[in-house]
């Protein structure tokens, strides 16, 4: 009997004697351990059913195009925001406004405040479960706003920016909500959110289309909307269906996002922006060609003829990705392994340097920082150009090798050895940051101080040290019971606006 970690190698053997005395030698294991490497989606080929012996999710961060002092541009990185405001793990019972409260009645009453939470002059919802009597607002200078009664409702606000304290036990934080809008929604937990999900071949769930019988209706009027979900430039889809085959002439309509472009294959015809293109289901089965780096589909039916006579129902409909160009794939129904991972900060990345989630922990290679000028921050005034002016910055756990791009800046643009040249710009050089700074907008030292105090400087750089961060355990059994499926296997990982890297060892047949 062979004992595997992790599919890596041979760590025991139970040596079997047969009569004689002779020794069975260890048999070597019938699949080989695959690498495989993408952005967003990874499609495993003649995969096994079996845990995925890695998986890492790996950071990355874009922004605009010519960041400046007068276009700043937010840096983005993997992980979807969540739309909830509120941070259960950031409240502080018996505390008022960072301050310990003393006065034995009001600790007694079991006040807490979270991190304060600024808001915009619109609507919020605060909804969850009952806490106390509800929650007082505070203006941006801690003066007393209202009281929210509980059960929590919608509040509007006009102008300025609001903090929440809300009255109750810790225990009753679980699902409050707190977000922008004049409808309570589902819950979701604060911070940064990455979904994985794992399916086997068929890519389309059909809970998300099926009537109260568990079919497709053939009435256009009763047409559902699917899930949104990414399908990859340059791969080729098959719709299947299975079940009820009355005629041959069965249609399924596949509607994509807006802005997205793709075509039929066997024809010339293209999709224009958010229209379907009709596939026939039934004495043949057409195959999509995707033709942008990724398209959405948003949505597909099921249809006869508009006449009654011709319509029917579909039990299962199927979405493949056609494999080696053959198109002879077998009906299959839909499986999904799913789970959500919310983070306090996103995956970033930096050139070569990236954030990455394991089954153990979250290690940062990437820190963000904001500057504004404050008496902590030693700025000093490193060289004068005609037209600008170096500042410099010495960053305390900085990595200080000197190749590649290090730092990320909302306001200023990357470019290597910017100290020695006139123009608008920002790198590092060691761990000692450098911006060239416009002497239009700063004549020395203090000027430049003044505008950072004004102008927050939002800064990305590369820790020489990276730090881990613990997963909580119920993520980390998640991740651990993730596995590939016989035959095709597909992983994706939904990080919101910018894409994730996706880096996992899988079982391969030999």
């Amino acid at each position: 009997m062979l004992k595997m970690v992790d599919g890596t190698g041979i760590i025991g053997v139970d040596m079997i004697c047969p009569l004689g005395g002779a020794v069975s030698p260890p048999q070597p294991p019938n699949y080989d351990n695959i690498e495989m490497e993408g952005v967003g989606s990874l499609m495993l080929p003649n995969s096994l059913k079996a845990p995925l012996e890695r998986l890492e999710l790996i950071g990355n961060s874009v922004q605009g195009e010519n960041p400046a002092p007068d276009n700043p541009q937010e840096i983005k990185s993997a992980g979807r925001k969540s739309k909830n405001l509120f941070n259960k793990n950031a409240v502080k019972q018996g505390y008022e406004f960072g301050s310990m409260v003393t006065d034995t009645e009001t600790v007694k009453q079991g006040w807490f405040v979270s991190d304060f939470m600024p808001v915009k002059a619109t609507t919020y919802q605060i909804s969850g479960k009952k806490t106390g009597n509800g929650c007082k607002l505070y203006s941006k200078d801690k003066v007393f706003v209202k009281n929210i009664q509980a059960p929590f409702g919608g509040i509007k606000f006009d102008d300025g920016i609001a903090y929440f304290r809300i009255n109750g036990e810790i225990k009753d934080l679980d699902k409050i909500q707190v977000e922008e809008g004049t409808v309570a929604t589902d819950y979701e937990p604060y911070g940064y959110l990455l979904d994985v999900k794992v399916t086997e071949k068929n890519l389309l769930d059909m809970a998300d289309i099926q009537n109260e019988n568990g079919k497709i209706d053939s009435d256009f009027s009763k047409t559902k909307s699917i899930k949104p979900f990414k399908v990859i430039k340059d791969r080729k889809y098959l719709l299947i269906s299975k079940g009820a085959m009355i005629v041959d002439v069965r249609y399924s309509s596949i509607y994509f996002g807006e802005d997205d472009l793709a075509y039929e294959q066997d024809s010339s015809r293209k999709l224009t922006t958010g229209v379907g293109y009709s596939c026939f289901i039934g004495t043949e089965t057409r195959k999509i060609l995707v033709a942008k780096e990724t398209c959405t589909i948003t949505k597909t039916m099921m249809h006869g003829t508009r006449t009654e006579k011709d319509a029917y129902e579909v039990e299962e409909l199927g979405l493949f990705e056609i494999i080696n160009d053959n198109p002879n794939i077998d009906y299959q129904p839909y499986t999904e392994q799913s789970i959500q991972i919310a983070l306090d900060e996103p995956l970033r990345g930096i050139g070569e340097y990236k954030d990455v989630l394991t089954k153990d922990g979250v290690v940062r290679k990437i820190k963000r920082i904001v500057l504004d000028g404050s008496e902590d921050e030693k700025w000093e005034l490193s060289r004068e150009h005609e037209n600008h002016i170096n500042f410099a910055l010495a960053i305390k756990g900085a990595i200080t090798v000197n190749t590649g791009i290090r730092t990320m800046m909302d306001k200023f643009k990357y470019f290597g050895a910017i100290w020695n040249s006139d123009i608008l710009g920002q790198d590092m050089f060691g761990a000692t940051l450098r911006i060239n700074m416009p002497k239009t907008l700063a004549t020395d030292l203090q000027t430049f101080k003044t505008w950072l105090s004004q102008n927050p400087l939002t800064v990305d750089y590369v820790l020489a040290e990276p730090a881990t961060e613990p997963l909580p355990e119920s993520v980390q059994q998640q991740l651990q019971a993730l596995h590939s499926e016989n035959g095709t296997t597909h992983v994706f990982v939904d990080s919101g606006e910018v894409p994730c890297g996706i880096k996992l060892t899988y079982r391969k047949e030999k």
